[in-house]
């Protein structure tokens, strides 16, 4: 699953942090920890790329590999 892409002036292809999901309710869980990144550290009117770069991509990929890990324990 990729994350981070952006068209426009600049492309930035969406990077790989997690493999392939293929159940449903993890892949809600890891939409719902992305949007709560977001949330959370977004400024008004941010693309999502561009938090990620501001915050940290360490930061954002830790969250994910988190949610991804972490779902059914």
């Amino acid at each position: 699953m990729s994350f981070g892409g952006l068209f426009g002036n600049t492309v930035w292809k969406g990077e790989e942090i997690i493999p392939i999901i293929h159940s449903k309710e993890q892949l809600f869980v890891v939409i719902d920890a992305a949007v709560d990144f977001f949330k959370k550290h977004a400024n008004p009117g941010e693309r999502f790329r561009f938090t990620i770069e501001r915050v940290g991509k360490d930061e954002f990929v830790k969250t994910i590999k988190e949610a991804y890990y972490g779902f059914g324990k």
